[in-house]
């Protein structure tokens, strides 16, 4: 019988943690408390429940009902906070039994202190320069609750003393801390704070200076992923990608680190630098680079394994024998890894040699990157090839435009170059663009791709036009932006706003009323200024109402006015009809109201 009830716990306890979901969890003990009151006494108690999610916001209040059941046997909650108000409400009947708490803003100090068997804190803020925690986090590091996921991004406003923000960023022991569009100094910081202890760093679109890059990367003790991405240098000469990979190859990080991502869209490396120090990162088993290759790279496979295992390089050098595995190489480090999926960039790989587009090992291909504003015709021929190839387990591309400072070029994107490939590539569900022109995506649509599903869209260029003084009767009048390659950074920031015509908006709506392929279309922008007369529901009501196939549609003009009561009962008979519709970014209170009552839940 003692055997017995450990083979029943053995099984409960593997179906119990199938989902965390707490609904899943109270139906789950409703069931089997049903089986006899032996189990009641002596199963049902002893089962290791899972950490169960528990929602609290405006939308998705918990029964407390079903959570006082879940806490009759003991179990614990992970509650995601998007509102407090909605938290105090419940935290006197759930804290004790609340073990992991995920907020968008860090609660009171009172309110945190109620939770007494809290073990993980899961913070997604933003804090500036001024800002200081609400309190001192340390001391809760102290009682054993692990701070995870510091998110972190605001700009130091000028003038200000940029220690304070470092000691904001980096004097907590977080496990993740992410750095955007900063533009300061850090050596001071870091002289006088020299270990930093982080175990996820990301750094995006940030000046900074050589030494303190150097600097920072010899401070950081015992990091598992480091990230570099779109990092801007001050120095007038800046450093070479060698010189960055060789000091991190010799720092402390290289025993530790697992994850590094380098996206160095200007900088050269060779095959030597990297055949030499990649193998002294020890524990690496994730690596994504982007660069430009030297002139070494005449002959070289280079590959990237995007989420399985490691990311590979293969370095092939004129003259030598391919048909045996060179042990320099390394492939031969990583031959007996049988499960590839490869992230094939073309920026990285040389347009000068394809061998590796017709080898056995394209067949684990699973997604394709492309720069595209490089109109040397052998790199568009040889990124034509790669579309054409048509890899059977490829079903993802992603198409960028690199950007110069703060200017999109978007004008030199040519969409029409790979526009063909495309549709003679019959493998391809998903498509990425980034600074994707508003002409170019009507030339995507007006495809209309026979297997493309989803289009994700970020940073789309509108052309803009500015207001000017006619002479002759001092009227003002509106004047299309040329697409003049000399503009300066500061004149094109003085624009007018971005003007959406009435032609391009019934083009754009029209494609997608008959498109019948498209299941998601997201076009999202950090650079966009419109006219707020401009919205997202005027495109989204008769797009919709003709449009079947379209199961998410985010669109990046203005979603927070409130609707006319026309428009509100359209989009409500549109909701009630069209029963795939899973997500719209419409912000405004009466909107969120018809889209919580109508929108399917999105699997």
């Amino acid at each position: 019988m003692i055997f017995s009830n450990y083979l029943y716990l053995y099984i409960l306890e593997f179906l119990a943690k199938f989902d965390s979901n707490y609904e899943y969890t109270y139906h789950f003990i409703k069931k089997f408390r049903l089986v006899s009151i032996q189990w009641n006494k002596e199963i049902i108690p002893k089962i290791r429940y899972p950490i169960c999610d528990l929602p609290v916001s405006f939308s998705k209040r918990p029964n407390i009902k079903k959570v006082k059941l879940l806490m009759s046997v003991n179990i614990q909650f992970k509650i995601g906070v998007q509102d407090h108000l909605i938290l105090d409400i419940y935290i006197d009947q759930i804290s004790k039994h609340v073990a992991e708490i995920l907020c968008r803003q860090a609660p009171q100090r009172e309110t945190l202190d109620k939770f007494e068997n809290l073990k993980k804190l899961y913070l997604n803020v933003e804090i500036g320069l001024g800002d200081s925690s609400p309190y001192d986090l340390k001391e809760y590091q102290e009682k054993g609750v692990i701070i995870d996921m510091m998110h972190k991004t605001q700009k130091i406003p000028q003038n200000s003393d940029p220690l304070e923000y470092w000691e904001t960023m980096f004097g907590n022991r977080y496990k993740s801390v992410s750095l955007r569009n900063i533009h300061s100094s850090i050596e001071g910081y870091l002289q006088r704070h020299p270990m930093i202890y982080i175990e996820e760093l990301t750094l995006e679109y940030i000046e900074i200076s050589k030494e303190s890059l150097f600097c920072l990367i010899d401070c950081l003790v015992a990091p598992l992923s480091v990230e570099y991405d779109q990092i801007t240098f001050t120095d007038e000469k800046p450093p070479k990608f060698d010189e960055i990979i060789e000091r991190v190859a010799m720092s402390r990080s290289a025993k530790t680190l697992e994850e590094l991502y380098f996206v160095f869209p200007e900088l050269r490396t060779s095959h030597e630098t990297l055949s030499k120090n990649l193998p002294l990162i020890t524990n690496l088993r994730l690596l994504s680079l982007i660069m430009i290759p030297d002139q070494d790279f005449s002959r070289s496979d280079n590959i990237i394994l995007h989420e399985n295992t490691y990311d590979i390089r293969v370095e092939k050098l004129k003259y030598k024998d391919y048909s045996k595995s060179n042990p320099q190489t390394l492939m031969y480090q990583f031959r007996d890894h049988k499960a590839l999926n490869i992230y094939m960039t073309s920026c990285i790989l040389s347009p000068y040699d394809s061998d590796i587009i017709h080898s056995e090992i394209s067949q684990s291909i699973v997604h394709i990157s492309a720069f595209t504003n490089d109109t040397d015709p052998k790199h568009v021929q040889f990124t034509n090839q790669m579309i054409q190839c048509n890899w059977e387990n490829c079903d993802k591309i992603r198409l960028l435009n690199q950007l110069d400072g703060t200017k999109m070029n978007a004008k030199t994107f040519h969409l029409s170059l790979y526009i063909e490939s495309l549709q003679l590539n019959s493998n391809l569900t998903k498509i990425h663009f980034e600074g994707l022109g508003s002409d170019d995506l009507l030339l995507f649509l007006r495809a209309n791709h026979p297997t493309i599903r989803c289009v994700k869209v970020f940073n789309i260029y509108f052309k803009k036009y500015y207001k000017v003084k006619n002479i002759a009767d001092d009227d003002e009048v509106e004047v299309e932006e040329e697409d003049n390659d000399d503009n300066e950074e500061g004149d094109y920031k003085n624009r007018q706003n971005i003007k959406i015509t009435e032609q391009y908006k019934f083009d754009f709506i029209n494609l997608l009323q008959h498109n019948q392929t498209l299941e998601k279309l997201k076009i999202i922008t950090d650079n966009l200024s419109y006219d707020r007369r401009v919205e997202n529901i005027d495109f989204m009501i008769p797009i919709l109402r003709q449009n079947r196939t379209l199961i998410k549609l985010i669109l990046p003009f203005n979603c927070d006015t409130d609707p006319t009561p026309t428009q509100l009962l359209d989009l409500e008979t549109i909701l009630q009809s069209n029963t795939i519709i899973s997500s719209l970014n419409l912000q405004s209170r009466k909107s969120i109201f018809l889209l919580n009552k109508y929108l399917r839940k999105e699997i």
